[in-house]
């Protein structure tokens, strides 16, 4: 049972906006310091561009070292379709299961439009995690900079975790862990999320 952090991607592995960018958009700010490798400085571009290239290689180097460890639908996800820029279409979380679902949007009208359900399996979220996750779906504004997958070891029941980190614009931070993760996609035909229900949280005994 495996731990992730994944990455949205840019263009390239993972290339913050510059300064000059960055003074050009909303600056985001933080609640929950949670994701390791792309922090918020450096999505605000506030870092030396060695500083920033270091990060980027720091975490492609341990996606090497985890890559084996992922399932096919995760690795996709971190190499392939990627979160960057992706709406938080809905959350369904079902606490007597510790089963959470997020439907996210992702693409282009070049590209295509793409729906990325991912199902996290033995979830566990405190309660400003929830809060955290609530919010971040609630605000239809918000978009997904950056996500880590990774791979760490439960040092109490000796058991590997996967978990996923989150960076969203404007604010929020957010990691899910989890004893599975696994992902679908889902072609759609434009960006435009439902509106209403976004997070719903489903009694013990609905289907998740």
């Amino acid at each position: 049972m495996p731990r992730c952090a994944v990455v949205a991607h840019r263009t390239h592995p993972m290339q913050p906006p510059r300064v000059e960018a960055a003074r050009s958009t909303r600056r985001i700010c933080s609640t929950l310091n949670v994701v390791r490798y792309f922090s918020r400085g450096w999505a605000n571009g506030e870092l030396t561009d060695a500083e920033s290239d270091a990060a980027s290689n720091a975490y492609d180097a341990r996606l090497d070292e985890i890559a084996s460890h992922l399932p096919a639908s995760v690795l996709r996800l971190v190499r392939g379709v990627g979160l960057h820029d992706a709406l938080f279409e809905r959350l369904t979380w079902s606490p007597g299961k510790k089963h959470l679902r997020g439907w996210f949007v992702v693409g282009t009208s070049v590209l295509g439009y793409t729906t990325v359900v991912i199902d996290y399996v033995g979830a566990m979220l405190g309660r400003r995690r929830v809060d955290a996750l609530r919010r971040a779906v609630s605000d239809r504004e918000a978009v997904v900079l950056y996500q880590e997958v990774d791979i760490d070891d439960d040092r109490v029941s000796g058991e590997r975790l996967f978990t996923h980190r989150l960076l969203f614009d404007p604010s929020e931070e957010v990691s899910v862990d989890c004893e599975e993760m696994s992902v679908t996609f889902e072609p759609r035909a434009d960006p435009r999320v439902t509106l209403g229900h976004a997070f719903v949280v489903e009694d013990d005994d609905s289907e998740p």
